[in-house]
């Protein structure tokens, strides 16, 4: 297997779309964000939703894919190495010092007497802590650190005979990532977080970076030639509806609202769209 160029192509158009979403977010209606202009659209509201639906798993998808080719090509060794340069330094560096520094402004709005080391001795703690934008970061280097630890069991999994034709490969993946959110669902809400790490999200995404895993051993997933033959617009058209219904639910259904006190076939619904949405 050669370099995928469109796997790159992907990463930077995912990239890139980062700049569309911030920017759209702040004329968006229906979500919150610290900046934001006293004219608001609901269509862009409902463009930073479906953007945001599958921008972060996608990132997260093709990252668990190149983990598991580094690590079968060039080692554990060479893949912690790079981990530990690549995205834990700068992890460390965004959270000491970019970080904090956004958190203190925004702060500095509301108690304009507000000092810096009195923030800061408040901030560094297990309630008040928060990344930032350097979120998908600290993510990423755990997300890493767990599969070094499960990448042999994933292997062997990935091998077992009863995942052998590709539809059966694409439910199994729609599924497990289905019932580890819904699972993590039912004990966290989408709010609750230690040391900034949002618990619920985590999974969710952590799901993502898995399938990417398995998308590496079961290569055939990516290649068109092994895909059922749709239509363009078919596919669009599929991809507009789920968008639609997970904006409907995310609107009148918060995740933040633990699912003891939702309807649950509401809110399973609400979970499954969710999962679906970036495959």
């Amino acid at each position: 297997m050669g370099r995928l160029i469109y796997l790159d192509n992907l990463r930077s158009f995912a990239l890139l779309l980062g700049i569309v979403f911030h920017s759209a977010i702040v004329y968006a209606s229906d979500i919150k964000y610290a900046i934001q202009t006293e004219e608001r659209s609901e269509i862009l509201s409902y463009f930073c939703y479906w953007i945001h639906s599958f921008r972060m798993p996608m990132f997260y998808m093709i990252s668990g894919f190149f983990s598991a080719m580094v690590i079968e090509k060039k080692g554990t060794s060479f893949y912690l190495d790079g981990r530990l340069k690549r995205v834990f330094i700068p992890t460390i560096f965004g959270l000491v010092f970019l970080a904090p520094i956004q958190y203190f402004l925004m702060e500095k709005l509301n108690s304009p007497n507000l000092g810096l080391m009195e923030f800061l001795t408040s901030f560094f703690t297990k309630d008040k802590f928060q990344h930032s934008h350097i979120w998908f970061l600290v993510d990423l280097f755990l997300f890493s650190m767990i599969y070094v630890l499960i990448q042999k069991p994933l292997h062997h999994f990935a091998n077992w005979k009863p995942f052998q034709h590709l539809s059966g490969k694409i439910y199994y993946l729609i599924g497990f990532t289905f019932l580890l959110v819904l699972l993590a669902h039912t004990q966290f809400g989408k709010g609750e977080s230690v040391y900034g790490i949002f618990k619920l999200t985590f999974v969710y995404q952590f799901a993502f970076f898995i399938v990417g895993v398995f998308c590496y051993f079961w290569k055939e997933i990516l290649f068109e030639a092994s895909m059922p033959k749709l239509k363009p617009y078919a596919i669009l058209v599929w991809a507009i509806v789920v968008s639609l219904l997970l904006m409907e639910l995310e609107i009148s259904d918060p995740l933040w609202i633990y699912f003891s006190y939702a309807n649950p076939m509401f809110r399973i619904s609400h979970i499954f769209l969710w999962v679906l949405s970036p495959f």
